[in-house]
């Protein structure tokens, strides 16, 4: 029954919630439904350290050994720049939530019918949120309201960007880059038949042209050419698709290619909305090049809108009119410094690797986890450059979820993964 919860109705919670947590609080007027994640993270500590057997850490996995001592550098950095307590751990729900979702999955058995329930369960929240999102580009304006996820109004500059149940159209278009992943993972290992994988792949392919973000499609373009360049995929079957794509494009994506051709360097230079705080979080790094300034200190949420960091004066940044700098790596390395980062990036480097060496497997669970992988973090990297997209519910749990249970299976089929407990 336990493990029925774990493998099963957890996951669902925890992509509902990411998903629909936004909708729920504006519409229905649940006020708390988006702190799910605090109780999900207080489940998964209780699981992990009263519950789990222990024989299940016979072994440390060096992926769980990196990111620990990733936490470990947080709290040094917290120490070392005088970081309020309590605004070390309202940052570090943010960056712990991935970590223990990635831990609780690992540690939980898993099976075929589980990866194929995960990915029904996406193709379920796919098909909603596709609903929602015609239905906007019919009435002509967002279903929820004209609030981000950061309580800001959205002013569309052209046309409809729709958001559907989501709330904000970047947010939405990283969702819908990870699903078109997921599909092509589902495709590859049998989990799902050609014909429906490429009608799931069709409808979020509109959705992300709909959603006119440009982050978002630069992350799908990117990780799709990555992943095929190296494993020389091109092929004239998937030639015909992309010349197939290409008036969808330009007949339905309007609004997306208007915002890239309006993309110039002297609009970037004068707005003062990511090319001015990219500048700014580089000079703020080398000066705090070994642990950062801090968690909670500068770039994200945190450092705005629960309390104002002192970083912002000192360095003449202002933050009138924003939430985030809206770019995930230059704040996550000024806050972590290049320590926490490399900690960080040499856990995912792991995984990765270990994806690729499964790439020609005949499993389907390893086919699925390695094509997965493989799409989903060049996805991610390039999203961190446009968004903080690693800070959301929405991004961090589809790609915690399948990296935890990627580590569990992978784990069990190789021994290069970890090092024995001395």
């Amino acid at each position: 029954m336990l493990n029925y919860f774990n493998s099963r109705i957890f996951p669902f919670l925890l992509l509902f919630f990411g998903v629909f947590g936004y909708a729920i609080q504006k519409v229905l007027g649940i006020e708390y439904a988006r702190l799910f994640d605090d109780l999900a993270m207080i489940y998964m500590v209780f699981f992990t350290i009263l519950i789990a057997p222990t024989g299940k850490f016979a072994k440390i996995n060096r992926v769980l050994l990196w990111l620990g001592l990733f936490i470990l550098i947080t709290f040094i950095s917290a120490i070392f720049n005088q970081v309020p307590i309590d605004v070390y751990f309202v940052q570090m729900r943010t960056y712990g939530l991935p970590i223990f979702i990635i831990l609780f999955f690992y540690i939980t058995p898993i099976n075929d019918s589980t990866l194929k329930y995960i990915v029904n369960l996406v193709m379920f929240i796919s098909i909603l949120l596709f609903l929602g999102a015609l239905f906007e580009l019919i009435i002509g304006r967002p279903i929820v309201n004209l609030e981000n996820r950061f309580g800001q109004e959205i002013i569309f500059e052209s046309g409809v960007r729709v958001a559907s149940f989501v709330g904000n159209p970047i947010d939405f278009g990283n969702f819908i880059v990870f699903a078109l992943i997921l599909f092509y993972a589902g495709i590859k290992a049998n989990y799902l038949s050609e014909r429906q994988g490429l009608f799931l792949i069709l409808i979020c392919f509109l959705c992300l042209i709909a959603t006119a973000s440009r982050g978002p499609f630069i992350a799908f373009v990117g990780a799709f050419i990555i992943y095929f360049w190296n494993k020389r995929l091109l092929s004239w079957k998937l030639i015909t698709y992309l010349i197939l794509a290409a008036p969808l494009i330009y007949f339905l994506g309007g609004n997306l290619l208007s915002r890239f051709l309006g993309y110039d360097i002297e609009s970037l230079y004068e707005s003062q909305y990511r090319f001015l705080y990219l500048s700014k979080s580089v000079q703020i790094f080398l000066d705090h090049i070994m642990v950062g300034v801090g968690p909670g200190m500068f770039g994200g949420w945190v450092s705005i809108n629960y309390h104002t960091s002192p970083i912002y004066e000192i360095y003449d940044v202002s933050t009138k009119g924003i939430a985030s700098i809206d770019m995930f790596w230059p704040h996550f390395l000024t806050e972590v410094g290049i320590l926490g980062t490399l900690l960080f990036l040499l856990s995912m480097n792991l995984i990765y690797k270990k994806s690729k060496q499964f790439s020609r497997s005949n499993n389907n669970s390893e086919i699925f986890f390695s094509t997965f992988i493989l799409l989903a973090f060049p996805a991610v990297f390039l999203m961190g450059f446009f968004s903080l997209s690693l800070e959301t519910q929405l991004v961090s749990s589809i790609l915690s979820v399948v990296c935890g249970m990627s580590l569990r299976v992978l784990y069990e089929k190789s021994s290069v993964y970890s090092v024995s407990k001395r």
